[in-house]
């Protein structure tokens, strides 16, 4: 390999490392099966240093030495060179990611830590703790924080933890709730998003699994899930097409309707699970279905009308 000071290194994490070249001014490919390297850019107009694979875009992105550094990226299809997004700062040496994909940059201009949204657009913000002409840095992955750790000139390691949120909703009453403040919520039922739902509490009018999607300090993450639990027959947009009893059942339950019932049916559980489905065929307005095989609890029926899904509760004995 023809390079004079190799400086930054990132995997794809399959088989191929991509490295910079400090005082050659170039970033070489290195096939690691079959132990061979080609040259993607050379002659580059800024001094290439820290160096991280984004396969999300096809590319990889990269700092750059000396004043005003920019950051850049290749394109690994066509290995154009692009800048990603001009700085303010000065011999920026690494770059890493944390678990929700933003950026940190180490410089020895202004001796921090220095942090960039996932998108690399608008400004940086420098974090706490003075380091020392701070060089190459790399990210552990954890659930609640991550640890950002980087080498320092005077032989030191510096670890710096980002906090991650973690969201987690409850059910009181009849709203859903996150347990926590987030700077944005966005709810969703049976993984599509509510219209209009971007409040930490949610009141739910349709059985279904709800989970909040939240935002924090550029990070989002998806909360736990719950299903809704089991509203009163009211809620549920039956225009009194459908009625079922006896309820509490125990054997049988017989249900009754007014339009055109297109002969399928199903029963869910508390968990939001099917435990049964059949086919009925019915001219009189009327079908019986055996519950006996099914543990005490709360269902829904699911059926359809005139083609509209009508859901009613009921309680097994």
């Amino acid at each position: 390999m023809n390079g004079t000071f190799l400086n930054g290194l990132t995997s794809d994490g399959v088989a191929n490392l991509y490295a910079t070249d400090f005082t050659a001014k170039k970033i070489f490919k290195v096939d690691v099966n079959a132990v061979t390297f080609s040259t993607l850019a050379s002659g580059l107009a800024k001094t290439p240093n820290g160096i991280i694979y984004d396969g999300d875009n096809n590319r990889c992105v990269y700092v750059t030495w000396g004043t005003n550094a920019p950051i850049n990226a290749i394109d690994l299809t066509t290995n154009a060179i692009s800048t990603v997004l001009a700085t303010t700062l000065s011999n920026c040496d690494g770059i890493t990611r944390d678990s929700c994909g933003n950026y940190y940059v180490s410089s020895w201009g202004n001796n921090k830590l220095n942090k960039f949204d996932k998108s690399l657009t608008g400004t940086f913000s420098a974090l706490p703790g003075t380091l020392s002409s701070p060089a190459d840095i790399d990210t552990k992955f954890g659930t609640t924080s991550d640890i950002i750790g980087n080498t320092n000139s005077n032989n030191t390691l510096t670890f710096t933890t980002i906090d991650l949120p973690v969201a987690e909703i409850v059910y009181g009453d009849v709203t859903l709730t996150t347990t926590t403040a987030f700077q944005s919520y966005q709810w969703y039922r049976d993984g599509v998003l509510i219209d209009g739902a971007t409040e930490q509490t949610y009141v739910p009018t349709i059985q279904g699994i709800y989970y909040c999607s939240v935002t924090q300090n550029n990070c989002t993450v998806n909360s736990n899930e719950i299903t809704a639990p089991f509203l009163s027959n009211s809620s549920f947009e039956r225009n009194n097409r459908i009625k079922l009893f006896p309820n509490p059942a125990n054997d049988e339950i017989a249900i009754s309707f007014n339009g055109n019932f297109e002969g399928n049916y199903t029963i869910i559980n508390s968990l939001g699970q099917t435990v049964l489905s059949g086919t009925e065929n019915s001219t009189e307005k009327q079908i019986r279905i055996s519950v006996a095989d099914l543990q005490a609890g709360h269902y829904v029926l699911q059926m359809k009308i005139n083609g509209i899904s009508e859901k009613i509760k009921f309680v097994k004995r």
